[in-house]
């Protein structure tokens, strides 16, 4: 495809427009970039200008900490992620898609990847994943993108609306093992403007610079494409690596934000809402700092025209210093209390401003708070956060529902097959689901054909299965299309999660049902109520389940559970 112009043109326009333009918003002028770097700065507890004259000055941080306190009130944990099945086919599918999908969080440390989510929204307002294939491993991964390396344009509501240009600076290591992956490699090494590392001017030890962009080009037919570009070099010097034209929904880039659009992409992270504190609250400790600093002169005073010079210095031990009104000045910080109530008063509208009161960080209230206060209180503070929580749950939740479990799963339904470890409750509900899969196989293709499946037939499939387990042993080959992302399996990520404590309270309940009357464990909406508490319907036997609920109390039980104890109403809802 050949372009109207040059994608290194494009990039290199994109990128400066980026960087140098500002545009106007609320009645003044707003630039991401400057913005961004400001931030990056703040956290580094560096100042915009650091000139000479700048150098010694304190820097009062009062956003780190808040933002970690902020981020731990919007952290999504692996345990939220688990699919959960709807109705009573998918059961079956989400016993086996936990077992696999476990194993991937685990191998692509997807909780390192969610902390550094809550952290860097917490920070910036928003941020930036990408979706990628592994060239080793061929598998579908997601990875943060560095928001100082991003361009695009400012005012878009989410990156997927419009372009965006990724800047990367690697060593010649790291661009070599994208062979295979990536085209002319030899050429990018040669014609990559060097970027990023020591000795930039002599090319020493600095780094590639390759950029990434996507987005639509338009062709010399002013046909208009939505492609992915990788490349190096500009002008003359393009060299392209990698090339695809992809639909706008294949977009790589994802975006995450903790509040609403305003006109502007980059929303209000807990250090920009600080910048004017942040700047006060400098100004008032260095004016502090300086004031100190003249009080702990050491200043006399006399009278006599004899008596001159620096007594501090000029004097040695046991000098006796001929004056008759030599006296020291007294000199004190008389605005020191000023000072600190304004300083004090700068960290509580901080604390304000980001929703982090002493109940949300676990500092100690004063003795005279009541404990009922504390809890009405903890549950307003946490409360602020649930919606922010819900927003990127969901987000999260879509990415990995629509663009990753389907990608990764196909893998699984070519032949993937599980073997089953020695344990009798997986056995049990392994064979049934064996029994199960071949049996809805079956169904599918009777159904195609128009025939009618009896029950003797199903009832033959299920002793098959049974047969051929015993004489191969444990293990299936998921079959293609097994996996029902559209209505079947949904992952529940805000609100639904299910702890250890609260698991062992449904269990503590559905025990006592099940033994008044077994019957119940068939009632379709008793087996989804259970299958939303995070219990598998399949298992619900008195025995199966007191021994669940031996393991999550950690001693035996035996057959009666122990009936709770009445709970106060207002612990009861308290945010755990």
């Amino acid at each position: 495809m050949e372009l109207k112009k040059k994608i290194s043109t494009i990039v290199q326009e994109e990128v400066k427009d980026y960087k140098e333009k500002s545009f106007p918003i609320d009645g003044g002028y707003f630039s991401q970039f400057n913005t961004i770097r400001r931030i990056n700065l703040y956290i580094n507890n560096q100042y915009l200008e650091r000139d000479a004259e700048r150098e010694g000055l304190i820097f009062w941080n009062i956003s780190n900490s808040r933002v970690i306190h902020f981020a731990k009130n919007i952290d999504l944990d692996t345990k939220d992620l688990m699919p959960y099945g709807k109705g009573e086919t998918n059961y079956w599918q989400s016993w086996i898609l936990k077992l696999k999908f476990k194993k991937w969080l685990k191998d692509n440390h997807f909780s390192l990847l969610l902390n550094d989510l809550s952290e860097g929204v917490s920070t910036y307002g928003s941020i930036v994943w990408k979706k990628y294939t592994d060239p080793k491993t061929k598998e579908v991964k997601l990875i943060e993108s560095d928001l100082r390396r991003l361009a695009f344009k400012q005012t878009l509501r989410t990156v997927r609306d419009g372009n965006i240009v990724e800047m990367h600076y690697l060593t010649e290591t790291e661009i070599r093992e994208k062979e295979g992956a990536w085209d002319n490699i030899d050429l990018i090494l040669k014609n990559a403007k060097r970027g990023e590392g020591k000795d930039q001017d002599t090319n020493e030890n600095a780094l590639y610079e390759v950029w990434e962009r996507v987005g639509e080009v338009m062709d010399t037919n002013n046909k208009i494409h939505f492609t992915h570009y990788i490349g190096a070099g500009y002008g003359d010097k393009e060299v392209i690596a990698f090339e695809d034209e992809i639909k706008r929904e294949q977009n790589p880039y994802y975006d995450f934000h903790i509040g609403r659009y305003r006109g502007r992409w980059l929303r209000v992270g807990n250090v920009e809402r600080l910048f004017s504190l942040q700047e006060r609250a400098n100004t008032v400790v260095n004016q502090n700092a300086e004031s100190t600093a003249i009080a702990s002169l050491l200043l006399m005073r006399s009278a006599d025209p004899n008596t001159y010079g620096n007594i501090l210095q000029g004097a040695i031990s046991g000098q006796i210093i001929n004056s008759t009104d030599l006296q020291q000045i007294g000199i004190d910080n008389r605005a020191f209390n000023v000072l600190l109530t304004e300083l004090e008063k700068i960290e509580q509208q901080a604390d304000t401003l980001c929703f982090t009161p002493a109940i949300v960080t676990g500092e100690k209230l004063p003795s005279s708070t009541p404990f009922r206060g504390m809890t009405v209180m903890s549950n307003a503070a946490k409360s602020v956060f649930d919606y922010i929580k819900q927003s990127i749950g969901e987000t999260v939740s879509n990415l990995l529902t629509e663009e990753i479990l389907p990608s990764v799963v196909k893998k699984w339904n070519r032949g993937d097959m599980i073997d089953m470890i020695d344990d009798i409750k997986d056995i049990k509900l392994f064979d049934e689901t064996v029994v199960k899969a071949k049996q809805m196989e079956v169904l599918k293709h009777n159904l195609d054909l128009g025939i009618v499946t009896s029950q003797e037939e199903l009832d033959n499939i299920s002793q098959e299965v049974k047969s051929i387990i015993e004489k191969n042993g444990r293990k299936i080959e998921i079959p293609k299309g097994f996996f029902n992302f559209d209505y079947g399996i949904s992952l529940n990520v805000v609100g639904e999660a299910v702890d250890k404590a609260q698991q062992n309270d449904v269990y503590s309940q559905i025990i006592p049902m099940i033994a008044a009357n077994p019957a119940i464990k068939n009632d379709p909406y008793f087996r989804q109520w259970v299958e939303n508490n995070g219990i598998t319907p399949t298992t619900m036997t008195v025995e199966e389940l007191n021994k669940q609920v031996e393991q999550l109390k950690g001693s035996a039980t035996g057959m009666t559970p122990p009936t709770p104890a009445p709970q106060d109403k207002l612990m009861a809802q308290v945010n755990q």
